[in-house]
């Protein structure tokens, strides 16, 4: 967890920097006609939204859309779920807020994150059984 604040003038570098590669992304999936799908996850209230915001400002809305839905429902809640209707959309370049996406139930593994190689694992092969 993040301990004081970042000085402004390294958080404006950084947040340009991320800004540019987001557009050579952009330019990427444009060029390329693939479709990407970023998700943020977080705990409510850990400024998933105002990352997005920020990050995406300059992103052509033609090829990103946001998409931020409501906490899943108890049903939908330990499993994989995606809003499809939002994730085939004909936009190829869509940030998602943690809320679109519910993560199967996972232990605490040194507090709330979950290892990243099990989130690349899963997510792919999921992914694919959407389009089938």
């Amino acid at each position: 967890m993040a301990t004081g604040k970042l000085p402004r003038k390294v958080y404006e570098t950084e947040l340009l920097r991320l800004q540019g590669e987001l557009l050579r992304l952009q330019e990427w999936v444009r060029e390329t006609g693939s479709r990407i799908v970023v998700v943020l996850e977080g705990r409510d209230a850990a400024g998933k939204g105002g990352a997005i915001q920020r990050v995406s400002q300059y992103l052509n809305p033609r090829f990103c859309r946001i998409v931020a839905l409501p906490a899943p429902s108890a049903r939908e809640r330990g499993r994989w779920y995606f809003m499809i209707h939002h994730l085939l959309a004909s936009i190829p370049w869509q940030p998602v807020d943690r809320r679109v996406l519910t993560l199967p139930e996972r232990p605490a593994t040194g507090g709330y994150e979950r290892p990243p190689r099990e989130v690349q694992r899963d997510v792919p092969d999921h992914a694919a059984s959407l389009l089938e």
